[in-house]
């Protein structure tokens, strides 16, 4: 098989029964005018009827899409070790993940492609929309979060070693990458497993492209203590990042101990938590560009009265998500990779 040009599609899945057929739906359209792929589904031990699911696609799907499709039925493990299993069985020179609750823009793949030729680039982060699930707090945090990120953002290499625009729910890699690393780090269980194992090739030199043109449209929670929970588990993630990879200016890192000393004094000095809520007050001032973004976003989408709402769950989340990172720094917990 000459595998020059050929795209392994991965799809990881665990219980999703609601998700899986729109999602392979939406493949199937994006992959009319390519010529070789392959779609590979990763049923990591769904408990629900995802399989049946799945079986149900088949029986309604093209006969030249089916026969490019393939399933696997896996024990339940962590969605590293399930993108790494994918790897290994897959036969494309690229190869890109969508996450099963995801749905991918028609033209997705071959901008993809178009990319990988034209720039010469060994990563692809691609953007990422709301998929419309009809609840009034996901399009909220969408508009008053995710689509901040995106933004006036272009498509262009980030030569910044220390950045990376990449999201689990697409993005693509030249296969080669794998054969010269372990894969997915299996061991790292935080939210950000895809920014740590991004971060990690581009100190290897690997270089990333953001793809603005290539779009999936994906689900946002509609639990908003879910969402501030995700800012803190972020904020874990990015310490162990900046632990591993030194990322982190001696500036920002000054600021996150300081955050972390004053969080943990303040419980016995009300002086200590007054410098904290004026450190965390110069941070918030600081993004003054996420916030006005954030609030027009909001504001645009018809809901004025929630958009006065942003700047305490901002300024919440913020902190959330600094003292995640301030916590795992101090306990200096690094990734183990070759």
């Amino acid at each position: 098989m000459n595998s020059r040009y050929f795209n392994s599609i991965i799809v990881c899945a665990f219980n999703e029964e609601e998700n899986i057929f729109q999602c392979l739906s939406s493949i199937e359209k994006a992959v009319q005018k390519i010529i070789n792929y392959e779609v590979l589904v990763i049923n990591n031990g769904s408990s629900d009827n995802t399989n049946l699911k799945i079986k149900d696609f088949f029986n309604n799907s093209s006969k030249i899409f089916v026969n490019n499709l393939k399933v696997f039925n896996i024990d339940h493990v962590g969605l590293s070790e399930a993108r790494n299993f994918g790897i290994k069985e897959c036969n494309g020179a690229f190869i890109s993940f969508v996450d099963a609750d995801a749905t991918v823009d028609i033209n997705w793949l071959n901008e993809i492609n178009l990319s990988f030729k034209k720039y010469d680039v060994d990563i692809i982060s691609g953007r990422v929309c709301n998929l419309d699930n009809g609840y009034k707090m996901s399009q909220f945090l969408y508009n008053a979060h995710y689509r901040v990120l995106n933004v006036n953002k272009q498509s262009r290499i980030i030569h910044d070693k220390s950045k990376t625009s990449v999201i689990g729910a697409n993005m693509s890699f030249r296969k080669e990458i794998f054969d010269q690393t372990s894969g997915f780090f299996e061991h790292f269980k935080l939210r950000g497993d895809d920014t740590s194992f991004v971060t990690c090739l581009k100190s290897l030199n690997f270089k990333e492209f953001y793809l603005n043109e290539s779009i999936v449209y994906n689900d946002h929670t509609k639990s908003l203590s879910k969402w501030l929970t995700q800012q803190y588990q972020g904020g874990l993630a990015n310490g162990v990042i900046i632990n591993t990879f030194k990322t982190a200016s001696n500036l920002k890192l000054f600021y996150y101990y300081l955050i972390f000393g004053l969080f943990l004094i303040c419980f016995f000095s009300q002086l200590a938590l007054y410098f904290l809520v004026l450190l965390l007050s110069l941070r918030f001032l600081y993004s003054y560009k996420f916030l006005i973004n954030s609030f027009l976003n909001v504001l645009r989408s018809k809901s004025a009265f929630f958009s006065f709402f942003i700047f305490p769950l901002h300024y919440f989340a913020f902190f959330l998500g600094d003292i995640g990172t301030a916590i795992s720094l101090v306990s200096k917990k690094k990734l183990i990779y070759e």
